[in-house]
C-alpha cells in the first residue's frame, strides 16, 4: 500500500495553483452592487514597490494596469479566476512567482464602468 502511494505521488511537485480564485463583495452608497462590474488586479511585494503581476501582462511597473476585467455581481457578490488567460484582459500568472516571492499582495481597483474611474480598494 505505501508503495502504490508512492508510485502514485512520486511525480508531483509542489507548486502555486496556475489559477487563483478570488472573490469579495462590493457595496456602492451603501449597498450591495448588482450588475456589470470592471476590475483590475495586481500582485505587488508587500509594500507595494514591485510588481509580480497584474491583469494586464505588465510585471515591472507598479502602476495600475491599463485594461480591466469584465464581472458580473449579483447581490454585491463577485468571482474572478485570477490567472485565467480565456478571460479578457486576463494574463496567465507566471509558474514561480509564488516560488521565488514569499511576499506576494493582491491589490484591487474596481469601477462600474469600464472608462473609470477606478477606485483602489
Amino acid at each position: 500500500m505505501v508503495l502504490l502511494g508512492i508510485a502514485m505521488f512520486g511525480g508531483v511537485g509542489w507548486a502555486a495553483p496556475e489559477v487563483l480564485n478570488y472573490s469579495g463583495k462590493i457595496s456602492v452608497s451603501g449597498q450591495p452592487y448588482t450588475g456589470q462590474a470592471y476590475f483590475k488586479f495586481a500582485l505587488v511585494n508587500r509594500t507595494g514597490t514591485v510588481s509580480y503581476w497584474t491583469n494586464s501582462g505588465n510585471f515591472t511597473l507598479v502602476q495600475e494596469p491599463p485594461t480591466a476585467v469584465a464581472v458580473t455581481l449579483s447581490d454585491g457578490v463577485y468571482s474572478v479566476a485570477l490567472g485565467n488567460a480565456s478571460l479578457t484582459n486576463m494574463q496567465a500568472i507566471p509558474d514561480q512567482i509564488f516560488q521565488d516571492h514569499n511576499d506576494a499582495r493582491l491589490r484591487i481597483w474596481f469601477a462600474q464602468s469600464a472608462s473609470g474611474p477606478f477606485d483602489l480598494l
